[in-house]
């Protein structure tokens, strides 16, 4: 099992598949979200359980892949040549856990440098700020008014990546196969707590930084329940899938998710409700639109 078995190249380093596999074939109740511009990230997965790029990828090695310092040193000792470039970076003589962290630090290095190519809407952007004409863009402009007005989209989408970086319930019904509620950032905030390499671990490069403080100040509560992080929409028309368990294969499934009435999770916070929206058959095309132009 590789990065890529979930995270394709050719899927927008997602995964067409509903859920994720583990190395040993089973399957995790999330969908793999995709990896561009995911360097932007404030938290990592859909539960915030990390807040560094390479102490994700170390999660996903260590629980994904069932890797671990003992088996990474193992593998690189069948690979001289990788095994030489990862001890320029560790330093002389590391430990098998140093080497182990170094590897995640790389990855996490080539990950940073995945980023979504210019979209339409890039180019409806600079044509406002040129002064030129928009009219080629109109369906876009509509959309874009959906998005801010009678959408609501705004609310939890916004910023440079389209994303409030935090974690939010969607209001979804549960699966008709999930026994047990998946809790989200409730959980997310346990873990994040109590795992070794995060921004304040002792593998940190700034374990006095703002990201490390920023983790202490976290405060585990009930509203953390069943929330979970907004996902970027840039380039989201390339996504295979969408929402955290994947179950809605196009964008205009998720338009009609929030426009019909949602369904209920078990709620135990504050966090305000995404209503029906009711939109009208052309703001979901105008919407859609839109989206398809990030």
């Amino acid at each position: 099992m590789a990065c890529a078995t979930c995270h394709d190249p050719n899927a927008a380093f997602s995964s067409v598949a509903a859920v994720a596999n583990t190395d040993d074939g089973n399957l995790q109740p999330r969908h793999a979200p995709g990896l561009l511009d995911v360097a932007q990230n404030r938290w990592f997965f859909w539960d915030g359980r990390r807040d560094t790029l390479w102490g994700q990828a170390l999660e996903a090695m260590g629980t994904d892949m069932r890797s671990s310092p003992v088996r990474v040193s193992a593998v690189l000792d069948r690979d001289p040549v990788l095994r030489g470039r990862l001890l320029s970076l560790a330093g002389p003589a590391p430990d098998s856990e140093t080497l182990y962290v170094t590897v995640g630090k790389a990855i996490a290095a080539y990950v940073e440098t995945l980023a979504s190519p210019p979209s339409r809407f890039d180019g409806y952007v600079a044509a406002l700020k040129a002064g030129r004409p928009t009219k080629d863009y109109a369906q876009v402009e509509a959309g874009l008014r959906v998005f801010l007005r009678e959408g609501q989209c705004a609310t939890c989408h916004n910023g440079p990546m389209l994303t409030d970086g935090e974690f939010h319930s969607a209001r979804l019904p549960a699966a008709a196969d999930e026994t047990a509620e998946d809790t989200g950032r409730f959980m997310g905030l346990y873990l994040l707590a109590n795992a070794r390499y995060t921004a304040g671990g002792p593998f940190s490069d700034d374990p006095k930084g703002a990201r490390a403080q920023l983790s202490a100040a976290q405060i585990r509560s009930r509203d953390a329940w069943a929330t979970f992080k907004t996902p970027a929409l840039r380039g989201v028309s390339h996504q295979p899938r969408f929402m955290h368990d994947g179950r809605f294969a196009t964008l205009a499934q998720v338009i009609d998710h929030y426009s019909d009435t949602p369904g209920s999770t078990s709620l135990l916070h504050d966090d305000p409700a995404p209503r029906a929206l009711n939109l009208t058959a052309r703001q979901k095309r105008d919407l859609l639109t839109f989206l398809a132009a990030l």
